[in-house]
């Protein structure tokens, strides 16, 4: 198949300003995608990483004193399949069973971990992410590695698409 570049016909009643139009604003959104989307999510993430620094500081010395760690720390996917390291307050513990294998997430989960997690206040180290460029404040949910593969073939644009898109912790 031949890709070939067609003449655009302009119609009786179509301005000839309208495509130039349609070019600017098609300019004006990949501005905002470009350049104002990731200037608001440097200066809101700092501003909020600073203001929320001391509850941050709080929270960690809790985790420390309750776990001896208190991130946790998971490589995602993110824009143009980048993977980037996903960062979170740890919620919970790292028990195995005798056999070796991580108990169920309802038996790890702690007390202060619930909290965290019912406030979403585990999520708060991601501004580092959105700060460091890995992640949008607005933008779909980064996947598990183990999800890609199961990412639907039947649906290759919702799937472009996604991987196209800035990283985010909103879906």
């Amino acid at each position: 198949n031949e890709h070939r570049l067609t003449p655009v016909v302009q119609q009786p009643h179509q301005n000839k300003y309208q495509s130039l139009d349609f070019n600017l604003l098609q300019i004006d959104i990949m501005m905002y995608k470009n350049l104002f989307k990731r200037l608001i999510d440097i200066l809101l993430s700092f501003s909020l990483l600073l203001i929320l620094s001391p509850l941050n500081l709080f929270l960690t010395i809790v985790l420390w004193v309750a776990h001896k760690t208190f991130f946790f720390i998971q490589p995602r996917r993110g824009k143009k399949n980048k993977i980037f390291h996903l960062i979170k307050f740890k919620t919970m513990t790292d028990a195995h069973n005798g056999a070796g294998k991580l108990l169920p997430d309802k038996d790890r989960l702690t007390p202060i971990g619930r909290l965290m997690r019912s406030t979403s206040l585990d999520e708060l180290p991601q501004l580092i992410n959105v700060f460091k460029g890995d992640m949008s404040l607005l933008g779909p949910l980064p996947l598990l590695l183990k999800y890609l593969p199961l990412t639907p073939a039947s649906r290759p644009a919702a799937t472009k698409s996604a991987r196209e898109t800035q990283a985010g912790n909103t879906a």
